[in-house]
């Protein structure tokens, strides 16, 4: 999200998810954290559960929470189910 994460994902060594919810890494576990997802976009088996595993970090720069796609991990870790806004 902006041009700090789309300048990172172009750097040498750095890799890219491949998903709607993209997620760039860099480092010894980079292939395995941005590898696709089999389930749930936001579950373990994304890269912000992978990250959660590997007790790593996630780096915003630039953005609040709203724009935190992360934060559904927690939700989904904490059994909250999704639901609509009333208008």
């Amino acid at each position: 999200m902006g041009v700090v994460a789309d300048t990172f994902w172009r750097l040498p060594g750095v890799l890219r998810s491949d998903s709607p919810h993209a997620f760039a890494a860099q480092g010894p576990q980079a292939a395995w954290i941005t590898a696709r997802i089999r389930g749930f976009p936001h579950g373990l088996d994304s890269p912000a559960g992978r990250v959660y595993e590997l007790d790593g970090q996630v780096l915003l720069l630039g953005v609040g929470h709203d724009d935190n796609t992360t934060t559904h991990l927690a939700e989904s870790l904490g059994g909250v189910r999704y639901g609509a806004r009333n208008t």
